[in-house]
């Protein structure tokens, strides 16, 4: 597994991370990197003079090394090294490569048996002896010294092959979650030196001031967050980078004005003759990523463009709830407001609605509905 670990692998782990400043006071930082709704993979960085703490779901690790420019040569606490198997298959082949490129120093002539040939075949005789032995051979972290200890070869007799085999090689290598936080702090000062410079927002986000919904790839939930001055804030007012992300710029007050008209649909969708309510589902309004306002109609959910000035095809209403949904439109966009009179407007007799509700049902749904902010203009 370690031996795949690269930038690029390790890259493909993080994608998703977002970073947030929990502490950042000079030498003293506490930096979370975490991808939306997972703990998974999440890593916390700790700093402190010449001291780089790298602690979360791939295990603790401490360095002495200055953040900004981290080296790991030194590693102070956690366990950092593990056998490998092939690493000590490794040296092994090293081992019988350098002694069979000596061969013809040390043997000749007389010293190849009437048995061989040539030194060709004699070398070829050993190779073939040394390499089924190991590839036989139990090499796991117990049995590897006396595997090793135990050669012995019928071709080259006392051969020396492994003599001080342990004084030049260790097979213990560093751990896959070692190599990976390693690669962490490498990339917590990319981020980091990206967040405290001239850090153009065009790769993570819009540079414009604003409210955005901000979602990583291939998520379905979306974060609230607040571009400033070229930083990003979360909810908690607390700063954060956002890696790899989609984003889409939002209006909290027409958000919120969403909200309103949507409620009020509802309640004329509950009172009198149900108007904007088919089968049991009931339209509403939505806004697309530049603003724009779509109408839903309930009798078949077409989706339908109320900027549009032409024919509404799929709009299941007449004129006059067209006019309202125009208004309500207009209300999402701009803030205009409009007159508690369009609810269930009366005729010029006073006795009766052009929505064709009875009197009682009128009122009850004006009395549900006049609280709300969107009504405030009387005609």
């Amino acid at each position: 597994m370690m031996n795949t670990l690269n930038n690029e692998t390790f890259f493909a782990h993080v994608t998703e991370h977002h970073m947030k400043v929990i502490l950042d006071t000079g030498e003293h930082r506490h930096l979370r990197f975490k991808a939306p709704h997972t703990n998974n993979q999440y890593f916390d960085v700790i700093t402190a003079p010449n001291r780089v703490i790298v602690t979360g779901d791939m295990h603790d690790f401490i360095w002495k090394s200055d953040f900004l420019s981290f080296s790991s040569k030194h590693l102070l606490a956690g366990k950092s090294k593990e056998f490998s198997s092939k690493a000590l298959r490794n040296e092994i082949a090293e081992r019988i490569e350098g002694f069979c490129a000596d061969i013809s120093d040390w043997y000749e002539g007389d010293e190849v048996t009437e048995e061989y040939s040539s030194l060709e075949e004699f070398e070829a005789a050993f190779r073939e002896e040394v390499t089924d032995y190991f590839d036989s051979a139990e090499l796991d972290e117990y049995r590897c010294v006396s595997a090793i200890e135990s050669f012995s070869s019928s071709v080259i007799p006392n051969c020396k092959l492994f003599e001080d085999f342990w004084c030049d090689f260790n097979a213990d290598v560093p751990t896959y979650h070692y190599l990976w936080c390693i690669h962490a702090v490498h990339f917590a000062v990319k981020q980091y030196r990206q967040f405290k410079g001239e850090w153009q927002l065009y790769s993570t986000g819009p540079k414009a001031s604003g409210t955005y919904k901000v979602r990583a790839k291939d998520e379905t939930e979306f974060d609230i967050v607040t571009v400033k001055n070229g930083e990003i804030y979360d909810q908690d007012n607390d700063i954060v980078l956002c890696i790899n992300c989609e984003w889409q710029a939002i209006d909290i007050e027409a958000e919120q004005r969403l909200d309103i008209v949507n409620e009020l649909i509802n309640q004329i969708a509950a009172h009198g003759r149900k108007f904007f309510r088919c089968d049991g589902r009931v339209s509403f309004v939505e806004r697309d990523s530049r603003g724009k306002v779509w109408f839903v109609d309930s009798w078949k959910g077409d989706r339908i463009y109320t900027h549009y000035h032409g024919s509404w095809k799929g709009f299941s209403h007449g004129g006059t709830l067209r006019n309202l949904v125009e208004q309500f439109r207009n209300y999402i966009v701009r803030g205009n407001r409009i007159s508690i009179n369009h609810i269930c407007t009366k005729r010029l007799d006073g006795q009766s609605n052009i929505w064709g509700y009875s009197n009682e049902e009128a009122e009850k749904l004006i009395n549900a509905v006049k609280h709300l902010p969107i009504f405030g203009v009387r005609q």
